[in-house]
């Protein structure tokens, strides 16, 4: 039967958190026939999907997905390959809907047909939303045209949960996650900025987006260092494989360094021995080994040390953030 719209959940214990997400779904004023949830259970070991059950029995448009823990991109590309609305979006469990959102969103994919819609959002911690009353009051709504790739010079945010997809556009081009990276939202948001044809963007508030501590971009972990080392490798390799005109080659550069620097700042900080540092710095080696910046001296002083003794560049690195700290301590 034909949906308008496909919202993808991966679940993974967040009995906390998921409640609350798909209420916000509810509470968007679309009827069921409209679109389909499809909630993917990625393994979860807690108490998420018996949360829930009552408000899956009261709907006819869900669809589960039972599978072994494989991670966010598998979870996403497996409710991708379920879904049938003419568009999808890719929900977080742990975040919220603005009330109406959605369905001025859909509304405006529908009758412009843009293969992407990207929304705004505001950040708020856990206490913050509890303690929500009533939601924000929205802007008077722009929308903002773009053509190509200008969504990329033009405002376009590297993550995926703010965004509706025209599912055609994303088959037609093979856009999928790249499996077992935690990072997975950059490399698929590039290939969908760079192959897209007529986009919108808008200051219409539609996600609340959750800040805790048990986020996963809150955990500096050896395994997360790695998938930083591969991002930046594979937006290296994307840089010199595409076609970019001299803005995009520039934003580009600089969106790998700020990736390169966050990755250093995490190496740095990581309670692990400076063995296994340099461990996790020989991934950024393998899969970055032609990385260099140029912008500037302190650039150039860099990439001179990435290559000629990365050692010495991590210790440098340390250094260089404590002396901050015991500045602004």
């Amino acid at each position: 039967m034909y949906k308008k719209l496909s919202i993808i959940i991966p679940i993974y214990n967040v009995e906390q958190y998921v409640r609350a997400c798909l209420e916000s779904v509810f509470r968007q004023g679309l009827a069921d026939d409209d679109y389909e949830l499809i909630l993917v259970n990625d393994g979860t070991q807690d108490r998420s999907m018996e949360v829930i059950a009552d408000l899956l029995a009261a709907h006819t448009n869900v669809t589960v997905i039972n599978q072994e823990n494989q991670g966010l991109s598998v979870a996403r590309n497996n409710g991708l390959e379920r879904a049938t609305g003419e568009y999808v979006m890719f929900l977080d469990s742990d975040d919220i809907l603005i009330d109406g959102s959605l369905s001025l969103m859909l509304h405006k994919a529908l009758a412009t047909g843009a293969d992407i819609i990207q929304a705004d959002y505001m950040k708020m911690s856990d206490e913050e939303i509890a303690s929500i009353h009533s939601m924000p009051v929205q802007p008077g709504i722009t929308w903002k045209e773009h053509h190509e790739r200008e969504l990329f010079l033009k405002g376009g945010r590297v993550v995926v949960w703010n965004k509706l997809y025209r599912l055609r556009f994303l088959k037609e081009n093979q856009i999928r996650f790249i499996p077992g990276i935690y990072q997975e939202d950059v490399p698929f948001t590039f290939e969908c900025f760079f192959k897209s044809g007529m986009c919108l963007t808008s200051n219409l508030l539609m996600i609340i987006y959750r800040q805790h501590n048990g986020s996963i971009m809150t955990k500096h972990t050896m395994k997360r260092a790695k998938d930083s080392a591969f991002v930046i490798g594979w937006l290296t390799r994307f840089q010199k494989d595409a076609e970019l005109n001299q803005q995009e080659y520039k934003r580009i550069k600089d969106f790998v360094f700020e990736n390169f620097r966050y990755m250093m700042d995490n190496l740095v900080t990581m309670p692990v021995s400076f063995f296994k540092r340099r461990h996790a710095m020989s991934y950024l080696i393998q899969y970055a080994p032609d990385l260099r910046f140029t912008d500037g001296i302190p650039q150039k002083v860099i990439t001179f040390l990435y290559h000629f003794s990365p050692s010495l560049l991590l210790m440098v690195w340390w250094l260089r953030r404590n002396m901050r700290e015991s500045k602004h301590g």
